[in-house]
């Protein structure tokens, strides 16, 4: 199967372990054209990095994300953009 190379991707969570792993790994596959989304856009009300025990409080903007998607139109999306929740972990069923 032949792949054209030049398709949007969108990888969230692009500068986490796992997204940043895509992403380079995608880059070293020859797709050229592949973005992320600095969370910073996303957060209403977002000034300055937060602190790791801030996260909870800080709300998505959707409408920012809807604007970012329908102004991208990407052909692909990974979503790897995941928060681990260490002040409130989940336990075990």
């Amino acid at each position: 199967m032949d792949v054209d190379k030049s398709i949007k991707i969108y990888v969230a969570g692009h500068r986490g372990m796992v997204g940043s792993a895509i992403v380079r790994a995608l880059n070293a596959k020859g797709f050229n054209n592949v973005i992320g989304c600095p969370v910073r856009v996303l957060i209403r009300g977002f000034s300055s990095p937060p602190s790791l025990f801030a996260l909870p409080n800080l709300t998505i903007d959707l409408t920012a994300v809807s604007d970012f998607h329908h102004k991208n139109r990407h052909h692909l999306i990974f979503d790897f953009a995941y928060y681990a929740d260490i002040t409130y972990p989940i336990s075990p069923i």
